[in-house]
């Protein structure tokens, strides 16, 4: 469904739909989201690789886990024609064990 483009509206997304937030800060850059969050400045939306740890140590808290949307498949996209290099062949097998690694990006939930 199309929205409403507005500089002061966001959408976060939630297992049963988009939600409208809005606030006074606004932050195009994760790591400054998450620093503003542990600052203390207010809630945020964020991937759960990114708060894995200070949600284990409590310094974090999980809000509203029971409306937690799935996870976002990640795909490396190359064309089946042609002859994959092996340089990349090797980013794309280092890329998959990190996320094999990595609590939120391995289907692993700092929800659970």
């Amino acid at each position: 469904m199309p929205r409403p483009f507005s500089s002061r509206i966001q959408f976060w997304p939630f297992r049963d739909g988009e939600v409208p937030v809005r606030g006074r800060m606004r932050v195009n850059n994760l790591e400054a989201i998450r620093r503003a969050v542990l600052d203390g400045i207010g809630i945020a939306y964020l991937p759960s690789w990114m708060v894995w740890d200070q949600v284990r140590d409590g310094s974090l808290r999980v809000l509203l886990s029971d409306h937690a949307a799935g996870p976002t498949p990640i795909y490396a996209v190359y064309a089946a024609q042609r002859l994959l290099p092996q340089r990349a062949v090797v980013f794309i097998d280092y890329i998959a064990g990190v996320f094999a690694d990595t609590p939120g990006l391995n289907g692993v939930s700092v929800l659970a």
